[in-house]
Formats: C-alpha cells, structure tokens, sequence
C-alpha cells in the first residue's frame, strides 16, 4: 500500500479522561502532529466515565479505527475495554494510568506509556526534605502528609517514590500521614489527588 492510500485509510483513537485539562491538551496536539508528520488520522474523544469509554470504542470501529491510545477514567475499566477492543480486533494502548483487573492487579498484557512517575516522586521527596532543613525543622517534631489516591497508578508511583525518598537520608524515621479521598464523588474532577502533592507540618506528635 503506497503512503498516500495510508494517509487516506489509517485511523486511530486518542481517549482521555479530562480533556479540559492543559496535560491532555498537549498530548493530542502532540498526536496530531506525529499523524500529520506519520500518516494517519487521530480520531480525539472525551470519555469522563465507564459508559462513554465503551460507546467511544463502538464509535472508534465504526469509523474504521484500527486502535486507539487511552487514559482511562477508571483504571478498573481495563478488563472491558480490552474485551471491547477485541472484539473489534483493535489495537489498544494505556497511557498515563494503568489498566487493573478486576482483582486490583496491574494488566500488564496491555502496553502502557507514561510518565517517569517514581523518579518525579523521588525528585520532590528529596526537595522536600532539603526544604525541612531549610526551616530548621526538627525531623521528631515533623510529618509529611500525602494526598494521594492509590487506585491511580501514577498518583500511587510518585506517591511511593516521595515517600521512599524521604525514609532515606540518615537512616532517620520520618512520620507519614495518609489521606486517601473518596473519588466516587469526585471521578470527574481528579486534580487533587493525581498530583500527589505532599505538604510538611510542624505537628505535637511528640
């Protein structure tokens, strides 16, 4: 097939969960540019929750898409999208957030692309902690709290990375505090806690 009838006939799917947002902007303009500069064309779809996810799929094959990239808007959604795309004989890829069964165990079957999450989680702990010192914070009179939401596989790397580097230097015993939101409520809106950010509080925790 000669490239110009490839330009004509390949589609693909570009799926995201918040498409308001500046980071899922910039990657479809990104997709954009690699199907001009590559020959194909990127069909790009908002898929906020489970039941548009799945009709996005059936709109992807009826279109003629060959595959699609997704961000999931729930991770837990990974055994019915990969089914669906099946059976289509489509092609699926995970980007950002990846896919779990419905045991809560990463899908590793299904190629995944994202961000070096724990390295980024890594890098903050250590700035973190250079910040402690910076105020003369006593580390037995100090916590770290993080707001994070585990069922997010990037949240929960970064999350892990942070905490990993703050329990290194010195040996010493940081104290951690957990807080997990509740994201039934607020699926549309993950802002909080997909940016994992980690606050130090001067605490009476003696």
């Amino acid at each position: 097939m000669s490239q110009s009838a490839m330009a004509e006939n390949l589609k693909l799917g570009f799926l995201v969960k918040q498409p308001e947002e500046p980071w899922f902007q910039t990657e479809w303009k990104f997709a954009d540019k690699a199907g001009k500069d590559l020959g194909f064309e990127v069909i790009k779809i908002a898929v906020p929750d489970g039941e548009k996810t799945l009709n996005a799929i059936d709109s992807l094959a009826a279109s003629g898409a060959k595959g699609f990239v997704i961000c999931t808007p729930d991770p837990k959604l990974g055994s019915a999208i990969v089914a669906k795309a099946r059976g289509y004989d489509m092609k699926v890829i995970a980007v950002d957030d990846q896919f779990v069964n419905a045991k809560g165990k990463p899908m590793d079957t299904v190629p995944l692309v994202m961000m070096a999450a724990t390295k980024i989680g890594e890098r903050q702990g250590q700035e973190l902690y250079k910040e402690m010192q910076k105020r003369g914070w006593d580390v037995k009179e100090s916590a770290v709290m993080a707001i994070t939401a585990n069922e997010l596989d990037t949240a929960r790397r970064r999350t892990t990375g942070s905490m990993d580097a703050l329990k290194r230097p010195d040996s010493r015993k940081n104290k951690f505090i957990r807080y997990l939101p509740n994201l039934t409520t607020s699926r549309g809106h993950l802002t909080l806690p997909t940016q994992c950010w980690f606050n130090i509080r001067k605490l009476n925790i003696g």
